[in-house]
């Protein structure tokens, strides 16, 4: 019978080693900047790897069709510009038209296909914000696919200024 000794060594800090699993999972004080589960998770928390779309856009204007009905869909993103597999972040809607209730539908890809839809109130028109976490909904987003966005409200025909947060598929 084999034995083992036993690997009680605690790794450096920001290793790329990927000998054991120690070095896969990291050191407590490894950075943002490192390769190890620890790293990735302190780049989520610190924000470091969530894109949005459009990029330094207060949002695309998508208009909803009549009362709860989806308007047309509004292009977030252009094909080409998601670099890696992603997966929806957040989605933001701003400065809506009038005070309503309804849904944003965000898709991907040609036709698209929507992934993710989400419910949300604004109760006010003037300078309202809603700011809608989604980490981990919907389906992954493929590198190189078009993010869309259509709305949907109970007052018809309101504008929305929408963008959405992406971040890498893992």
């Amino acid at each position: 019978m084999p034995t083992f000794a036993p690997n009680n060594l605690v790794p450096v800090a920001d290793t790329a080693d990927n000998v054991t699993s120690g070095d896969v999972i990291g050191n407590k004080t490894d950075t943002a900047a490192g390769t190890s589960l620890i790293a990735l998770i302190r780049q989520f928390a610190n924000g470091d790897v969530v894109e949005t779309f459009p990029v330094l856009s207060a949002g695309v204007n998508a208009i909803a069709g009549a009362a709860n009905a989806y308007g047309a869909t509004a292009e977030l993103a252009a094909g080409g510009l998601v670099a890696v597999d992603s997966r929806l972040a957040s989605v933001c809607l701003r400065s809506p038209s009038a005070a309503c209730t309804g849904k944003v539908n965000i898709g991907h890809g040609a036709g698209p296909t929507f992934v993710c839809e989400v419910d949300f109130e604004i109760a006010t028109d003037a300078g309202a914000f809603l700011n809608i976490p989604l980490v981990g909904m919907g389906g992954v987003i493929p590198a190189g696919d078009a993010i869309s966005v259509q709305i949907k409200t109970t007052a018809g025909a309101t504008t929305i200024d929408c963008s959405v947060g992406i971040m890498p598929a893992i």
